[in-house]
């Protein structure tokens, strides 16, 4: 199983993967968004999917200060991590 969770940064919120997110689902990834709860959405921390095969590929897709906000065991059970115009430190 391929999946992945896509978390933004300190502002905004799911919407921005909106058409990432239907790029992804269309060619057979799971899609999970991490939500913080800005504006109208409702908070959601997705997890992985780990009742399947060994094989699976799980990327983490973070924007911004995603990687900061993450819990740390969804960052340490990614095979792949995708940092868009994010910061590695402070």
């Amino acid at each position: 199983m391929r999946e992945i969770i896509a978390i933004h940064g300190w502002g905004g919120d799911k919407q921005i993967w909106k058409a990432w997110e239907e790029y992804f689902t269309i060619n057979g990834w799971l899609w999970q968004n991490f939500e913080r709860g800005y504006g109208e959405e409702k908070p959601s921390q997705p997890n992985w999917n780990f009742s399947c095969t060994a094989n699976n590929q799980r990327v983490l897709l973070c924007h911004s200060l995603g990687t900061h906000l993450i819990d740390k065991q969804i960052l340490k059970a990614a095979t792949d991590i995708v940092l868009i115009s994010s910061f590695s430190s402070f």
